[in-house]
């Protein structure tokens, strides 16, 4: 075999596909953020909770993901996020896992006028979960993730508040 043939093979082969243009609204996740995180009381908590946590967010797999990494107060790793742009389907992708256990996966859509990302996505028992991120400026996002069984009640309901560090 030709050692150009064999060249060019491992290029195409190594070669990256191209980024679509709709991952550029994920970089807007990009860098370092202190989340405050309110858990309101429903049926899987029963009280009220507040906790902080780090969130850092970077491009991986040749810019076609946005993985974000969640950091406890002890700075132990507790989630992972992995975001991309599914283009067949024309709707954004999200893989969740955290350290608890849970697992989600949804699809999702950004709203460009109100400058907000939102996710859906089924529960283990029937139901269904969302979860919306409104950009309030380059710096600051509000966002709401709430959980309901098949019976449309609400079992898990958290607020988050995002500052970007600099």
């Amino acid at each position: 075999m030709n050692v150009a043939v064999i060249l060019t093979a491992v290029l195409v082969i190594g070669a990256e596909a191209d980024v679509p243009p709709q991952m550029k609204v994920l970089e807007q996740f990009l860098g370092t953020w202190k989340t405050d995180s309110f858990l309101d009381s429903a049926e899987r908590n029963p009280e009220n909770r507040h906790y902080t946590r780090t969130e850092k967010a970077e491009v991986t797999l040749g810019g076609r993901y946005l993985q974000i990494k969640r950091y406890n107060d002890a700075a132990t790793l507790s989630g992972l996020t992995l975001y991309t742009y599914h283009e067949a389907t024309e709707k954004y992708r999200l893989w969740h896992f955290s350290s608890s256990g849970m697992a989600e996966d949804g699809t999702g859509q950004w709203d460009a006028e109100t400058k907000t990302f939102t996710v859906t996505g089924d529960t283990d028992d029937g139901g269904a979960w969302k979860h919306s991120e409104h950009f309030i400026d380059e710096n600051n996002r509000e966002a709401t993730f709430i959980a309901k069984n098949k019976d449309n009640e609400v079992f898990v309901k958290i607020r988050y508040k995002s500052a970007r560090q600099k």
